[in-house]
């Protein structure tokens, strides 16, 4: 069947219908009702490039919001750092402070115990020599240590003695009992030098390390207070460059976007 017999059909020569249809006497196929060009496009478009307008200022806007809460939040924490090592710093001084004052304490109280040491050792050589002397001076007058010559003498002859008494001793014995009695006496001397001096040893000990360690606290103090100011040093530059941002904000404003960003919507529709 050629064309041109195929156009004669009934089928193909439908005539077109106009208004509205009627529903009794279309089938399925009429549901669908071709009205020709969309007329609305252009406003539609423009409604839709007006709303995402609106959705990126209202966002924008929310943004700016929560980038200044930021910036004060990160503003605030930065000034709480700074309170903090300074109420920090002024803490760990006055402990140094403190710390050196009780050190100072310390080593003058054991400079006056070891004062009171060696008072008490020169008082306890005054005495022993005191008891020495004591002694020597009891056993050179003790009777019954001690030989009377008015005994000895010869009652008949006045310029003998009796050899039934002791006569005493001979120089020479005397000057060696002297010699050991002084020897005893100069040991005794050395041995409270020798104590006072290993006091005085050990009070300059203890001073010396006292110097030593404070030394150490303050060079320890010193370093914890150069890092305190690198700290503060960078969280002030941090300050300034946020300052800066806001500077440049306030004088330049926000960037916007401009018109032929959304000249490309929609392009897409048909």
């Amino acid at each position: 069947m050629s064309l041109d017999e195929q156009a004669k059909q009934p089928k193909n020569n439908a005539l077109s219908m106009d208004g509205p249809l009627d529903l009794d006497r279309c089938g399925s196929s009429s549901l669908q009702c071709f009205s020709g060009e969309d007329h609305v496009y252009d406003t539609r478009k423009k409604a839709q490039q007006e709303q995402v307008k609106l959705w990126c200022g209202e966002y924008m806007v929310e943004k700016k919001r929560a980038d200044d809460a930021k910036r004060q939040e990160d503003q605030d924490y930065a000034n709480y750092v700074l309170d903090q090592d300074r109420i920090r710093s002024e803490l760990e001084e006055a402990a140094r402070r403190k710390k050196n004052e009780d050190a100072k304490l310390r080593q003058l109280e054991n400079m006056e115990y070891a004062r009171q040491a060696r008072q008490r050792k020169e008082q306890e050589m005054e005495a022993d020599s005191e008891a020495q002397r004591c002694q020597s001076h009891y056993l050179q007058t003790c009777p019954l240590l001690t030989e009377d010559t008015k005994f000895a003498t010869n009652f008949n002859a006045g310029h003998r003695f009796r050899p039934d008494h002791f006569k005493g001793f001979q120089k020479d014995q005397v000057k060696q009992l002297y010699r050991e009695n002084d020897a005893v006496v100069e040991e005794k001397r050395e041995i409270s030098n020798r104590d006072a001096n290993l006091e005085a040893d050990y009070a300059r000990y203890h001073a010396g390390m006292v110097d030593k360690m404070r030394d150490a606290e303050e060079a320890k103090q010193r370093m914890i207070a150069e890092e305190n100011h690198v700290q503060r040093d960078i969280l002030a530059q941090q300050r300034k460059e946020l300052d800066d941002q806001k500077a440049q904000i306030k004088r330049d404003g926000l960037p916007e976007i401009g018109s032929g960003f959304f000249e490309q919507f929609g392009q897409s529709c048909r």
